[in-house]
């Protein structure tokens, strides 16, 4: 499996992270404008990086993205996750697009283009819920 992931910071080196340590880890091209994103990744990370601003689309292709199997968004800026989203959906046929978004505005306008979303504050919300529930027995 071929994953791209633009946009390395907090969500994205968590995410790099996870998938690294996966019993089969997929190969990973990570991309961030920032150097010192990149240079945090775990030492289990064997994937391609590159240091560049993705809103430059030739970037979409140097992390070949007419390759990957799935494309996860988390720059932080909100209107170019959902314009790369929508360019690897139409262009480039990534069969799975998911965009990193707390704003829930956003996420339903994301679902009417037919885009995943994740949103962090949800997931932590949710593992919080989980572990008040197994450690005291809080019913949700």
């Amino acid at each position: 499996m071929n994953v791209v992931v633009i946009g390395c910071g907090r969500f994205g080196g968590y995410l790099i992270r996870a998938l690294s340590k996966s019993p089969d880890p997929p190969y990973i091209i990570a991309v961030d404008r920032q150097e010192r994103a990149l240079a945090e990744l775990a030492t289990e990370f064997r994937g391609f990086t590159l240091i560049k601003d993705a809103s430059d689309l030739s970037v979409l292709d140097e992390a070949r993205l007419s390759r990957a199997d799935a494309l996860f968004l988390s720059t932080g800026d909100a209107n170019l996750n959902f314009m790369l989203a929508h360019i690897a959906q139409e262009l480039y046929k990534v069969p799975r697009v998911v965009v990193v978004e707390s704003d829930a505005e956003r996420r339903e306008v994301l679902d009417c283009f037919a885009i995943a979303t994740v949103d962090p504050m949800e997931l932590a919300a949710r593992q919080t819920v989980d572990r008040l529930s197994a450690e005291w027995g809080l019913k949700s």
